[in-house]
């Protein structure tokens, strides 16, 4: 008897492969993104403070004022 439909194992095999793959990406991505943070949770020390974009440009303003 001829299949009308190929063997659609494989298909689900890689599909499979590939939505793990890109899972594994995204938590590795997400990992690596705030690894301080990450790192001060595993060993239970306070979060480390992230300066705000505001307060460093007013740093690089002080800086060049302070150079003239």
């Amino acid at each position: 008897m001829v299949h009308a439909w190929p063997d659609i194992k494989p298909v689900y095999l890689w599909s499979f492969f590939a939505v793990a793959g890109t899972l594994l990406a995204g938590i590795v991505f997400l990992i690596f993104r705030d690894r301080d943070s990450i790192a001060a949770l595993i060993l239970r020390q306070p979060m480390p403070n992230r300066p705000s974009t505001q307060e460093s440009h007013a740093d690089e303003s002080t800086v060049v004022v302070a150079g003239r």
